[in-house]
């Protein structure tokens, strides 16, 4: 079998449910180191304001 780095377009379907996934799991890797620090800096300095909250969940 020949290998190839050429490339060809094709389509494909998708439900709406497996395309949200699929972006979101996109934007999620993309992003995954800026999610990292912004989770330490809230470790180190937690939430920015939580003292003026009205609405606390959790």
């Amino acid at each position: 079998m020949k290998t190839t780095t050429e490339k060809q377009r094709t389509n494909i379907t998708l439900t709406v449910e497996n395309l949200t996934a699929a972006r979101a799991s996109a934007w999620v890797a993309d992003n995954a180191a800026a999610i990292s620090e912004r989770r330490a800096w809230i470790e180190t300095h937690r939430v920015p304001l939580a003292d003026l909250q009205v609405l606390r969940i959790g």
